[in-house]
């Protein structure tokens, strides 16, 4: 039941983490704090991880498969998970829309991240399209396993390189302006009780092994504290300033 509490503590705070920037964006009518990349990346990231929790939820044949390629009995995805991942796939199509709606005059892709993005997702549409066809011709559902450990490792290559544009968005600025700190509040207690989630569950079965069962969802937990932490700093050091305006000392801010 604890561990119940925990996932559906992350899945609230976590839900709200994009809308401080969604009303950011509505207030100042444009899109330039939140940098491009981080929302693309965010768009791909938790499509993957919309996927792959929807299966292993309602596959128990696929998830079954998967556990034993893990060499693990247990994988833990939970309904707050489905709730978290639909809402924020969503939330993000909905940041994508204010990009494109609003002024971003200063907030553009670049010719190196455009390709970047088309790779990355016709890599991954060739994976899924691979396992799926061998699924077909072999009528083995371990190749739909090998699928969900695919969207797995991408669903932790996008959360990672969805903060990093941002880190450095916000030093190549060297203003937050635009940018809501709330995301970073949000974002970092939704981290924290997934952990907490994690190791009730570990503490609960007597295994702390499970720690490390869903590698996405704990990896998910590292690079989202660590870069949360580091956004934070930024915060401090940055004024929260229009990088057309003159700058203020720091004390003032």
């Amino acid at each position: 039941m604890l561990e119940k509490i925990f996932g559906w503590c992350s899945f609230t705070f976590w839900s709200c983490v994009p809308y401080p920037q969604i009303y950011t964006n509505l207030k100042k009518k444009n899109s330039n704090g939140m940098s491009v990349n981080m929302i693309f990346f965010s768009l791909l990231q938790y499509t993957c991880y919309t996927l792959l929790s929807y299966i292993l939820y309602f596959s128990n044949t696929i998830k079954n498969n998967y556990q034993q390629i893990m060499k693990d009995n247990s994988t833990d995805i939970y309904l707050s998970d489905i709730f978290f991942s639909s809402h924020a796939l969503l939330s993000t199509l909905f940041l994508t829309f204010q990009y494109f709606y609003y002024n971003h005059s200063d907030n553009k892709l670049t010719m190196q991240s455009k390709i970047l993005l088309l790779t990355l997702t016709f890599i991954i549409l060739m994976q899924i399209v691979f396992c799926i066809i061998l699924y077909y011709i072999h009528n083995d559902s371990s190749y739909l396993a090998y699928m969900i450990l695919s969207l797995s490792i991408s669903h932790n290559i996008f959360t990672l390189f969805k903060y990093i544009p941002q880190v450095y968005y916000t030093y190549k600025r060297k203003s937050t302006d635009g940018w809501n700190i709330q995301n970073v509040n949000f974002d970092i207690l939704g981290g924290l009780f997934l952990l907490f989630e994690s190791i009730t569950t570990a503490v609960k079965k007597h295994e702390i092994k499970i720690l490390f069962s869903n590698i996405a969802k704990l990896n998910l937990i590292l690079i989202t504290i660590i870069f949360d932490i580091t956004m934070y700093i930024q915060y401090f050091i940055y004024p929260n300033i229009s990088i057309n305006s003159p700058k203020i000392p720091l004390l003032l801010h």
